[in-house]
This record gives structure tokens, C-alpha cells and sequence, in this order.
């Protein structure tokens, strides 16, 4: 969520539109390749457990 000044110029409001779109998207590319680091990480760490399994590791690599 975003709040933007629609009393502004045209300009300027297409510039912090632009502006916090892309930082929108970056922020949630950012979290969702975090969250897939710690997957992979998590199941790289528990490679030696009983239960570990080579397809879901792999998958998610």
C-alpha cells in the first residue's frame, strides 16, 4: 500500500507513481527471493535427517 499526492503536478505525480511502483515491485521480488534462500537453506541443512528428501530439494533449487 501507497499513498499518493494527487494535488500535485501531472509530472510529479507520474514520477512518484513510477517511482513507488518500482520500489513496490523490488521490495516483493526482495521478500520472495529471501523466502526461497531460506527454503533451499533449511532443507540443505537438513540433508542428513532420516526424512530428507532429494526431489523437493531439488525442485525448489
Amino acid at each position: 500500500c501507497c499513498k499518493l499526492d494527487l494535488q500535485g503536478s501531472d509530472t510529479d505525480f507520474w514520477a512518484d507513481f513510477e517511482y513507488k511502483l518500482v520500489d513496490s515491485i523490488r521490495n516483493t521480488m526482495d521478500r520472495r527471493t529471501q523466502f526461497y534462500e531460506d527454503e533451499i537453506r533449511k532443507l540443505s541443512e537438513n540433508r542428513l535427517m532420516p526424512v530428507w528428501n532429494f526431489c523437493n530439494f531439488f525442485i525448489l533449487k
